[in-house]
């Protein structure tokens, strides 16, 4: 089984501004090399989220070798080969866009997203972010550091095809393929349709949606709707960000592009919350049948409800505190 681990850590939000890479050579499922570089992005630009996940900073790279001083050494070491890292979109499109930065051309090489190996392997598991399945593994990790991630990618990997009688690494393609309906309602549903509607409306989906109004689009396509948003390729359907491949629901990405394309409207998401709301309080408030004071109460907490003086929270903890007084 051979193949190449990777992963980038990026100085900012440019697919280019890769500032590590670490990469792993597996040969015949065994390690024989790790290898990590610390990068200098192009203008030393770094955004101070990006420090704060991985600790890279200005100061460390400032004497870095930029990425087209070690392209040699990492093209020789992926040409032709698998690449495999967890969330593959991420660290390839980091890749293909390091390398466009110096007009470098790419070898040929195929990649492998270790996120949905993994899922295949162990669906059992609560998700299947890399410290969780390297938890589950006994796997030691020092998250966000390069070498340390693309180790345990490799080790992953392993795992994974041995969990699941796979001998080569080409045949993970086939078994990929062939399981491709394992979840089908992340991966096939209309997000924007009518029968759609349920997913919006999670707390989760909710501040993504409010996140969309800060993202910068760089580029929309709207007869084949597609865009750049934030260095990420983004479809009504998926994202390359790492929010959507590990959640498979709509990322702020795909929530922007879709307000853009004026397939969602928050506004109209909220009104038919407020109906369903409004919908359920008519129907207690008219199926109640008990005494004069406690039928009050209900309507009293009813009437607050549908004026906005209270939340559906505290209108439900409402009734069951009266629920519980009538228990006692």
């Amino acid at each position: 089984m051979n193949f190449v681990a990777i992963d980038f850590e990026t100085a900012n939000r440019d697919p280019a501004s890769a500032c590590s890479l670490g990469l792993i050579v597996v040969k015949d499922g065994v390690i024989t090399e790790q290898k990590q570089w610390l990068i200098q992005p192009p203008n030393l630009s770094f955004d101070y989220r990006h420090i704060k996940i991985h600790g890279i900073t200005p100061e460390l790279v400032k004497d870095a070798p930029t990425f087209d001083l070690i392209w040699e050494d990492i093209k020789s070491c992926i040409d032709n080969q698998v690449i495999v890292a967890h969330n593959a979109p991420f660290d390839v499109n980091v890749l293909h866009n390091a390398a466009a930065a110096y007009s470098l051309k790419l070898p040929s090489f195929k990649s492998l997203c270790t996120v949905e190996l993994s899922r295949r392997a162990w669906p059992e598991l609560k998700n299947h972010q890399l410290s969780t399945v390297a938890g589950s593994l006994g796997l030691d990790l020092d998250h966000h550091n390069s070498k340390s991630d693309a180790l345990v990618c490799a080790n992953i990997v392993m795992s994974a095809c041995g969990y699941l009688n796979i001998k080569q690494i080409c045949d993970c393609f086939n078994y990929l393929d062939m399981q491709s309906d394992v979840e089908t309602f992340k991966y096939d549903r209309d997000f924007w349709d009518e029968q759609g509607f349920e997913i919006h409306t999670t707390e989760d989906q909710v501040k993504r949606q409010k996140s969309a109004s800060k993202v910068s689009l760089e580029s929309i396509n709207t007869e084949s709707k597609i865009a750049v948003i934030n260095g990420y390729n983004v479809t009504l359907e998926s994202c390359t960000c790492r929010d959507f491949s590990i959640r498979r629901l709509p990322c702020k990405h795909m929530y922007k592009l879709a307000q853009d394309l004026k397939v969602f409207d928050m506004s109209k998401l909220q009104q038919k919350s407020a109906e369903n709301i409004e919908s359920t309080a008519c129907t207690i408030k008219i199926n109640i049948n008990m005494d004069d004071i406690i039928y009050n109460v209900i309507n009293d907490h009813t009437d607050k409800l549908l004026s906005g003086k209270i939340q559906k929270d505290e209108f439900i903890a409402g009734i069951l505190r009266l629920v519980s007084g009538m228990k006692t």
